[in-house]
């Protein structure tokens, strides 16, 4: 039977190579394995918590089923876009005045830094209507646009 000092230097070693599942059945089958006291040993030596390791016991109980995904399906934030449809359309219409690159490409630069679009966007009252967007997200990038041309780019009208 492995020392917790083993079992830290074995989970530090395999645990950063693994998704959440993999780590919650690695850690659930050893907890099996350690019988009573397995789940504090465990949990004091991998750093997931307990209950992280009693849905790793229930899911081997169960049966894992690969179905590729780490997560069950519906999990996480919303889109945006879904929640509220007009965000894109005025976000493009925002964008359009300082826009470069190939109007056909999906992928747009401009010209304007992310400060100065959320100022514009609050001045222009784009808030107003309940659009909101802050965070990670205000960098727009879930658009498809990038807040940042190439610094070999040259503007010819």
């Amino acid at each position: 039977m492995l020392t917790e000092k083993e079992m830290k230097v074995k989970y530090r070693s395999i645990l950063p190579h693994l998704d959440e599942r993999q780590r919650r059945l690695v850690a659930a089958s050893d907890v099996l394995h350690l019988g009573c006291g397995g789940v504090s040993l465990v949990a004091r030596a991998s750093g997931l918590t307990r209950p992280t390791l009693y849905r790793g016991i229930e899911e081997l109980g169960d049966g894992v089923e690969l179905d590729g995904r780490v997560r069950c399906a519906g999990g996480g934030r919303k889109r945006v876009t879904d929640q509220q449809p007009s965000v894109e359309k005025r976000l493009h219409r925002l964008v359009e005045p300082t826009t470069r690159g190939d109007p056909e490409s999906p992928l747009r630069w401009t010209c304007k830094s992310t400060r100065q679009w959320r100022k514009q966007r609050l001045s222009d009252s784009f808030m107003e209507d309940g659009v909101a967007a802050h965070g990670r997200r205000d960098g727009g990038g879930h658009l498809g646009e990038s807040f940042s041309a190439g610094n070999q780019q040259v503007e010819q009208d």
